[in-house]
């Protein structure tokens, strides 16, 4: 009997298909989906450590710049403290007050605000 391969793309989708089955990861499956489309920040910067993704009409340039450099200080401050660091970059993303119902589906509450 010979064995037909799948491409990478089929290969994929089989395997989401087989995980959507279950409750929890369709939950977050329509999160994810719910957050990509609301996702508003069409600026990026990058940092050492960081990647900042953000909207350019909520935050100035200048500003953003300001938090990349912060987010990567953090980023090495903590990594040495626990004596290990990630390979890959870390995502930040800012939004509006505006735009964070709209992902989080939780209105009158602003998540990650102080």
């Amino acid at each position: 009997m010979a064995l037909r391969r799948l491409s990478p793309g089929a290969g994929v989708l089989a395997g989401i298909s087989g995980y959507r089955a279950q409750p929890e990861v369709e939950k977050l499956y329509r999160q994810v989906e719910r957050e990509s489309k609301n996702d508003q920040s069409n600026e990026r910067l990058y940092g050492l450590r960081v990647l900042l993704r953000y909207e350019n009409s909520a935050v100035p340039t200048e500003t953003a710049r300001q938090m990349t450099t912060v987010l990567d200080q953090e980023f090495i401050r903590i990594s040495q403290q626990l004596g290990c660091s990630a390979e890959e970059r870390v995502i930040a993303i800012v939004q509006s007050r505006d735009a964070l119902p709209q992902i989080h589906r939780c209105r009158g509450v602003v998540r990650g605000t102080v």
